[in-house]
């Protein structure tokens, strides 16, 4: 029998349905009719101002650099136009492919926009409803100022078992080493010198070199590498905002020039979502919130992040970004990764298709309503369309690359997970076996978030969601231990789920460094990212 591996198909777009048409070996032609019933968006946040040290101390120009309408950091007006325009586009394609109305107000539930606690990611949702549904009062999700989301910094969050070490080492071996990323960049390394117009050497001094952070949980990057990609990224969006042409870069850098150095940037993720023990962790949270969406969240949720979240969510489907106009993986203003879960209205078979959608850049600068949108492959299924249930199951195994120690006693088919929430006074566990999403339960959503504190469960690490810093479970054979002697779900105290893959629950107290605060600046990725 054919497997989803030998999956050839064509897809055409048209109103309301995609038709599919599907040959299989040994099977005659048939027709599918797809349509879209769930879709998730994470996206980076709209035009900015330059974060603080975003062009490190030091950097030499031949003259002052231009001023910004809006504080550092800030989502300028022109910003949030490019959103609400963007936004329009993007429920124009989601009605053209049947998934919601063209117009009016969602209904209740329908929709949902969920941003990063950073006033930029909050600004960007706001701007965004207000495109895509004027009038409707639709709100923006996000937790208090001052708290850090795991689904968006997980390494600030704590919300994954993160060795800092052992990051670094994944990291040399995927790049070469930090000397080896200069090397490979001297031209444009040269063309930015030339831009700066300093003379030459118009960067700081220093090696190039990637090291654990202080704390253990974090990355510093420093040298070249970490100040030119802060400056690309300077450049750039000097030209998205449409400043006049003599002040992007001093006039000495157009359009083709920006997308060369958009490689200095995009260095940036190379080291620090790319790497598959840096994938692994980065998009953890993210990545069981997007299941978890696909699975019972509203029919379509964007997700107002960072480039950091899309560029390790494509890291974590194998895949890289290429748009027009932009350095491949760099990630520009309102760049989003969409996933829509189909069906066949026939056959009841589900599927998931995955696409980079991105504005160029003079559509950007001038607020025009141009959209690019770029089917993904994921290797894993070798076509654009991909089999739900092999969707799931690569997912997962993608968050655990870097990590294969950690999930020793799990099947690669069968994944138990537990779901840990306050019932009835006391902590109670919940298997839930649903294949490969039962590991990608979201412990950031209500109502684990505000009734459950930070849990330690013994056993094998597996990172889990903000309340569980080291979510973890026992391999065969362990018990499940009830810390007031009650019962799960009906079943007696200290007697095993399901062959014993659970694991014992304790209190643990908060993590160091859960309410701290700050820009990214890019020497680490502890700070919020840019």
């Amino acid at each position: 029998m054919a497997t989803w591996r030998n999956l050839l198909a064509l897809t055409v777009l048209a109103v309301g349905t995609v038709p599919l048409i599907a040959v299989f070996p040994g099977q005659s032609v048939a027709a599918r009719e797809l349509v879209p019933d769930k879709a998730v968006m994470v996206m980076r946040h709209g035009i900015r101002a330059p974060l603080d040290g975003e062009v490190p101390a030091g950097t030499r120009t031949a003259a002052p650099w231009p001023a910004w309408s809006v504080a550092e950091s800030v989502v300028t007006p022109h910003g949030e136009r490019a959103l609400e325009i963007v936004a329009r586009a993007d429920r124009q394609l989601l009605a053209r492919r049947g998934l919601l109305d063209r117009a009016g107000c969602p209904k209740p539930g329908k929709v949902a926009i969920t941003a990063n606690t950073s006033p930029r990611a909050i600004a960007s949702g706001e701007a965004y409803a207000h495109g895509f549904a004027q009038g409707c009062g639709l709100e923006v999700a996000h937790r208090a100022a001052g708290e850090v989301d795991p689904i968006f910094e997980p390494l600030r969050a704590r919300a994954t078992a993160f060795d800092a070490s052992a990051a670094v080492a994944d990291i040399e071996r995927a790049t070469g080493g930090m000397a080896a990323l200069v090397k490979r960049d001297r031209a444009e390394l040269a063309l930015l010198d030339t831009v700066l117009g300093c003379g030459g050497d118009c960067l700081p001094p220093g090696a190039p070199a990637v090291a654990p952070g202080g704390d253990g949980h974090d990355i510093a990057l420093s040298g070249q590498i970490r100040s030119a990609s802060g400056i690309a990224q300077v450049l750039l969006l000097q030209y998205l905002e449409g400043m006049p042409a003599d002040q992007v870069g001093w006039g000495r850098i157009d359009e083709k020039g920006l997308e060369r150095l958009g490689r200095l940037h995009a260095d940036l993720f190379t080291v620090f979502t790319r790497p598959p023990y840096m994938a692994s962790h980065q998009a953890s949270a993210l990545g069981r919130r997007i299941l978890d969406n696909l699975e019972r969240g509203p029919d379509f949720e964007v997700l107002m992040g960072h480039d950091t979240n899309v560029t390790a969510l494509a890291a974590a489907l194998d895949v890289d970004l290429s748009a027009s106009g932009y350095a491949t993986n760099d990630v520009p203003p309102g760049g989003a990764i969409l996933i829509e879960r189909l069906h066949d209205r026939r056959t009841g078979e589900r599927f998931v298709r995955v696409s980079y959608r991105t504005q160029p850049p003079a559509a950007l600068r001038a607020l025009r309503g141009d959209v690019s949108l770029t089917p993904l492959v994921l290797p894993a299924c070798g076509t654009e369309l991909c089999p739900y249930a092999a969707f799931v199951s690569r997912s997962a195994a993608g968050l655990r690359r870097g990590r294969p120690e950690r999930f020793a006693a799990w099947s690669a088919q069968r994944i138990a997970a537990i779901a840990v929430k306050r019932a009835a006074g006391h902590v109670r566990v919940v298997q839930q076996e649903q294949g490969g999403l039962g590991l990608l339960v979201d412990m950031g959503r209500a109502p684990y978030e505000a009734e459950l504190p930070p849990l330690r469960i013994s056993g094998f690490a597996l990172g889990g969601g903000p309340f569980a810093p080291e979510f973890a479970v026992g391999g065969a054979g362990g018990e499940a231990i009830d810390p007031d002697r009650r019962q799960f779900d009906g079943q007696p105290a200290r007697e095993p789920f399901q062959r014993g893959i659970a694991g014992r629950i304790g209190r643990s107290p908060d993590r160091p460094g859960r309410g701290r605060t700050g820009h990214q600046d890019h020497r680490g990725i502890g700070a919020q990212p840019g």
